[in-house]
C-alpha cells in the first residue's frame, strides 16, 4: 500500500535537486558508469514535461514510486542522483537525499519527487535511486524545451542548454529592444486565489514572488517603487522605494504573514478613511517625480471603488496604467509537481486543464469542468481595480498562464516610454 503521509515523509512534495559540488563529482560519475545490479528494485518513473512558470523559467519534475519493504533496516536514507546532459554539451549532476521513517515489515510504497530548471534545448536525463549499500533502481528519459508565444520576444531567463537548481533565480537579464525605463511603480495585491482562504496559498505566494521578480528583471527600470496592499482589509502592508531583487525575501515574509480571516480595529479604521485604491492612485499623481508607468498586479479584487473619485484626466494621462489581473487561480494555480500540486500528469501552460488556450476570454475559459466552482458572489462582485483602470483609461490585461504573463510584459514594454538619454556633447567648431 502507498500512504500519503509516508510518501510526504520521503519527499512526496516536490523539492529542488541540488547541484553536486566538484569534490563529489568523481563518486557520482562512477555511480553512473557502474552497471545496474541484478538485485535492483522495480521502480516506476512518472515525469512532468517542462513547463513555464511565472519566473519565466522552464521547470520540470519527476515522481519515483519505490517499494520500501526491501529498504528497511539500518539504512534510513534514499538518494536520487540525476545526470542531465544537454545535446552537444557536458552533463550536469544533481542530487537529492530524503530520510526514511522507521518502517514495519509490510509492503509499503513510497514516492520520491523532485524539480529542477532547464533552458531551451534538448536533454538526456539519467536517474539512479540508491541507499548506503548502493544503487536500487534507475531510469532514463529525454526532454525538449521550447519557448512559446510572447516568451520568444524576451531574453531567456535561463540560457539555452543550461541546467540550474529550482531555488536559483539566476542572474538579472536586461530587456532587449531599447533603453531602460526611468521610474516604475508596482502595486502588488496580496490576496488569496480562493475567496474563503484564511491565508495566502503557498502556490499564490510563489506566483506573486516569481511575477514580481520577472517584472523587476524584464522591465529594467532605473528606479522601482513597490507597494504591497490588501484591498479587502484596506491596508498597505509594505512600501519600498528603490526596490531591488535583494528585497524579495522581505516581500515573501510579508505575503506569508497575511491573515485574511482576521479583522481587527485597525482594518475597520482604515475602511472609515475611504477607498484604498483611490488613495494609492492619488499618491502616484501627487508624487513630484511621477513614475513612467504604474502596474497593478495580483488576483482579482472584489471590492467597491469610491464613486466620487474623479482624478484630473490631464495628470492621469501623463502616466501609463496597467492591471495584470490574475484569473482562474483556484483551478490553475501554478504549483510544484508532486502531492502538493494538481496531481500527476503532463499538463503544460497551453493545456486547457491549466486555463490556457482559447484566446483572451473572461473568467472560467478553459477551466477544468470537474473542478469545484467558485462561490457565486466571488465571481459576480465587481473587481475594484478593473473599475479603477477603466476610470483612468488604463489597460486591464487578463493573465491565466505564465505564457500570457510573458506576452503582457512584451505588450507593456512597447507602451512605456524609455528613460531620457543624456544630452549629446556639443560638436566641436574645429
Amino acid at each position: 500500500m502507498r500512504i500519503a503521509a509516508l510518501a510526504s515523509a520521503i519527499g512526496g512534495v516536490a523539492a529542488a535537486q541540488s547541484l553536486i559540488e566538484a569534490e563529489g563529482l568523481a563518486e557520482v560519475r562512477q555511480a553512473f558508469a557502474s552497471p545496474e545490479p541484478a538485485t535492483a528494485l522495480r521502480c516506476s518513473f512518472e515525469l512532468e514535461r517542462p513547463k513555464l512558470h511565472y519566473d519565466l523559467q522552464f521547470h520540470t519534475g519527476y515522481s519515483i514510486v519505490i517499494p520500501l519493504s526491501r529498504t528497511a533496516g539500518s539504512e534510513h536514507e534514499l538518494t536520487v542522483l540525476l545526470r542531465v546532459t544537454p545535446d552537444g554539451r557536458d552533463p550536469v549532476y544533481l542530487s537529492r537525499t530524503d530520510a526514511l521513517p522507521n518502517l514495519p515489515p509490510m509492503k509499503f510504497e513510497g514516492e520520491l519527487a523532485g524539480e529542477f530548471v532547464l533552458g531551451e534545448g534538448a536533454y538526456a536525463v539519467d536517474a539512479i535511486v540508491r541507499n548506503g549499500s548502493g544503487p536500487l533502481c534507475s531510469g532514463k528519459w529525454r526532454l525538449q524545451v521550447k519557448r512559446p508565444g510572447g516568451e520568444r520576444e524576451l531574453p531567456p531567463a535561463t540560457p539555452p542548454s543550461y541546467v540550474r537548481e529550482n531555488s536559483d533565480r539566476g542572474p538579472a537579464a536586461p530587456m532587449r529592444g531599447g533603453p531602460a525605463i526611468e521610474r516604475l511603480t508596482i502595486l502588488l495585491h496580496a490576496a488569496a486565489a480562493h475567496p474563503r482562504a484564511a491565508k495566502l496559498e503557498e502556490s499564490t505566494v510563489r506566483m506573486l514572488e516569481d511575477s514580481l521578480a520577472s517584472l523587476n528583471r524584464r522591465l529594467s527600470a532605473q528606479s522601482v517603487r513597490l507597494v504591497v496592499f490588501n484591498a479587502d482589509q484596506h491596508n498597505v502592508l509594505l512600501r519600498k522605494n528603490g526596490f531591488t531583487a535583494a528585497d524579495l525575501p522581505q516581500v515573501s515574509s510579508v505575503l506569508e504573514r497575511v491573515e485574511l480571516a482576521r479583522v481587527d480595529y485597525r482594518t475597520l479604521q482604515n475602511r472609515d478613511k475611504g477607498d484604498l485604491l483611490s488613495d494609492l492612485v492619488e499618491k502616484e499623481l501627487r508624487d513630484p517625480r511621477p513614475a513612467s508607468a504604474v502596474i497593478f498586479l495580483g488576483p482579482r479584487a472584489p471590492s467597491i471603488l469610491d464613486p466620487a473619485f474623479q482624478p484630473d484626466p490631464q495628470i492621469v494621462a501623463r502616466l501609463r496604467w496597467f492591471y495584470l489581473e490574475y484569473e482562474n487561480l483556484v483551478r490553475a494555480a501554478d504549483q510544484p509537481f508532486g502531492r502538493r500540486g494538481y496531481g500527476r500528469g503532463t499538463a503544460g501552460p497551453d493545456d486547457p486543464r491549466m486555463g490556457g488556450g482559447g484566446g483572451r476570454g473572461r473568467r472560467g475559459i478553459g477551466a477544468d469542468p470537474t473542478a469545484p466552482s467558485d462561490p457565486p458572489n466571488y465571481i459576480e462582485r465587481a473587481d475594484g481595480i478593473e473599475q479603477l483602470l477603466r476610470r483612468i483609461r488604463g489597460e486591464t490585461i487578463p493573465v491565466r498562464t505564465p505564457r500570457e504573463f510573458a506576452e503582457a510584459i512584451v505588450r507593456m514594454r512597447s507602451q512605456i516610454p524609455a528613460a531620457n538619454r543624456a544630452p549629446e556633447p556639443a560638436a566641436s567648431s574645429r
